[in-house]
């Protein structure tokens, strides 16, 4: 099944009691026009089009969720039945007493997780939008709700839980016999920072670090290959390509290191399973 994350915001300036309504029966909402139907094409927006759409196609497949409601500390995971019925709710008001129309979803296996569980999959979670397709959390968020251990899998991690880990395997005393930089610092937050690198800092030897991310293998991510190219002009920094490889290697002065390998170093200390499992 998809992952789909829902955002409540306070645009959707609910009543108390109809907030109450949806957390008590476990409902995620849309609202996009008083408008009782799950057809786009009933929507005169193209967000309201999109975001009914998405609606009515988690209805139909099922899918796992996690949700955020505006006032409300916790988010929700659990997951929507295949074929389940759209209800609409009209009773409900917002502040201004106006009548609200919101299309709803009963989610099943219903967890409330707090900001200290939710965090890691905070970190990865879509930036825009009222509904939006979460794959890279999906497993995740099955785990969590099929209450499933969670395991100290590469390929299971989300994007931004791999570049951490990468940015901290750098700080290991050992890297540097691996042929790798030791990294010393870091100058910008790992990750969704750069277009074309993920990690950048500075190494023990006072040269700059430059490190790309990625689940693909080297033939796979060729193109990632060339964007590290362009930051070796001066000849003083370290580039690093941590992909899906066999063994370490250089590359025309870049260092290509196996992503599974991340993980094995990490896993050997307590404190590194707890950060790959989040």
């Amino acid at each position: 099944m998809d992952t789909y994350f829902i955002r409540h915001t306070r645009v959707l300036d609910l009543s108390n009691e109809t907030k109450k309504k949806l957390w008590d029966e476990h409902r995620i909402a849309i609202h996009f026009e008083a408008v009782d139907s799950v057809d786009p094409n009933a929507y005169q927006t193209p967000a309201g089009k999109k975001a009914v759409r998405l609606f009515a196609e988690l209805a139909k497949n099922g899918g796992y969720v996690c949700a955020e409601y505006a006032g409300r500390s916790e988010s929700l995971i659990g997951k929507v039945a295949s074929g389940s019925k759209v209800d609409f709710i009209n009773d409900g008001t917002w502040r201004s007493g106006a009548e609200c129309h919101l299309k709803t979803l009963v989610v099943q296996d219903a967890k409330w997780l707090n900001r200290e569980d939710y965090a890691r999959l905070a970190v990865g979670r879509p930036r825009l939008g009222t509904i939006a397709r979460w794959p890279s959390a999906r497993d995740g968020v099955a785990t969590l709700v099929d209450g499933r251990e969670q395991s100290l899998d590469w390929r299971t991690a989300p994007p931004a839980l791999q570049e951490i880990a990468c940015s901290e395997v750098l700080r290991l005393p050992e890297i540097e016999e691996m042929g790798l930089p030791r990294l010393r610092c870091l100058l910008l937050p790992v990750g969704r920072t750069l277009r074309d690198v993920d990690i950048v800092g500075i190494a023990a030897d006072g040269k700059r670090i430059f490190a790309q991310v990625t689940f693909l293998s080297r033939t796979g991510a060729a193109w990632k290959f060339e964007q590290l190219r362009a930051y070796g002009a001066s000849g003083g920094s370290h580039r690093i390509l941590f992909c899906q490889c066999e063994n370490v290697a250089q590359e025309e002065g870049i260092l290509v290191f196996p992503v599974q390998k991340v993980f094995e170093l990490l896993g050997k200390f307590d404190w590194g399973q707890t950060l790959l499992k989040g």
